[in-house]
């Protein structure tokens, strides 16, 4: 599976997120555009968040979404890893994806992902110790 395009932020809060982002990017003359999904995604331990997709740089969007979510004390969450011993299962879409939790810019916790009718789900969850 290739690597995510699409964060989760925190509910109420993506419209914000998406506005700021944009600002960032056009204040820093970086090139990553984003735009809402209009889904949610839930978690048990961590809340409700909104998708956001982006088209651009993979790190220029980690390095954003986390600084959005340090600057705006939200929670986001940062899809896109897996397991590194699975690196060639996860090109042809067999391997777990997982993303990493954040609230305020610190990690809090980690999600298993799957996709169901071309959306994020949440398959598992843990909070960090």
């Amino acid at each position: 599976m290739a690597p995510s395009s699409r964060f989760a932020v925190e509910s109420g809060f993506g419209e914000k997120a998406v506005s700021w982002i944009r600002e960032y990017v056009q204040a820093n003359d970086v090139k990553l555009d984003v735009k809402n999904e209009e889904y949610t995604l839930i978690s048990k331990n961590f809340g409700i968040f909104e998708i956001i997709s982006w088209k651009g740089d993979w790190n220029d969007a980690r390095k954003i979404i986390l600084k959005a979510s340090k600057k705006m004390k939200i929670k986001v969450i940062d899809p896109g890893y897996h397991e590194k011993n699975n690196l060639l299962m996860s090109f042809i879409g067999v391997s777990k994806e997982y993303g990493k939790v954040f609230s305020k810019g610190s990690f809090v916790g980690i999600v298993t992902l799957g996709i169901k009718s071309g959306k994020l789900i949440i398959k598992d969850e843990k909070r960090s110790s």
